[in-house]
């Protein structure tokens, strides 16, 4: 991702850079070396994207990352008051109760969580499926707890593509 990135991304690039920026800003004056970053590999471009953001702006030394297994990562930032360890963990989920006892036994009990949206949708469809022509509005009528209907809102009744709209496929 670039300065180009689609809108989408920027509001979220934009809050994880304040995010890093905050956590970059109290590093440089606890050390002099760089940040070093964990993660899971689903958050590996937008964190390089932010790292890239954040290098360019001054702000700190390009970071060491790495992404892998979320367990891993955990116990990497769990051990991060030794040196050479990671001082930010990128997760897709929040920190666990007991990944956070985990930290605390190493002596990591001040960690600051920053959350940044709720979740994903994915739709996978088939190249054979061409009567899969969505809208937006189509989507939301799929997915939304309650619909419009009259003066006020029910729940959702829909169950396949065809109740939400008539042109769309029944499954």
């Amino acid at each position: 991702m670039t300065d180009a990135a689609p809108g989408r991304w920027r509001g979220l690039l934009g809050l994880l850079a304040g995010g890093l920026a905050m956590a970059a800003g109290a590093l440089a004056a606890l050390a002099d070396e760089p940040m070093r970053i964990v993660g899971v590999p689903s958050l590996e471009r937008p964190m390089r994207a932010v790292a890239d953001r954040l290098v360019k702006a001054s702000l700190t030394a390009p970071p060491a990352m790495q992404f892998g297994k979320t367990t891993e990562a955990v116990a990497a930032f769990c051990r991060s008051w030794q040196k050479d360890t990671p001082s930010v963990l990128a997760l897709s989920r929040r920190l666990r109760i007991h990944e956070a006892d985990l930290c605390a036994l190493y002596g990591v009990s001040e960690i600051v969580e920053i959350q940044l949206g709720y979740q994903a949708l994915v739709l996978v469809a088939g190249r054979s499926d061409d009567d899969l022509d969505l809208r937006l509005q189509d989507l939301r009528a799929a997915v939304a707890k309650e619909i419009p209907e009259g003066e006020g809102f029910v729940a959702n009744p829909h169950r396949t593509w065809r109740e939400v709209n008539a042109k769309l496929p029944a499954v």
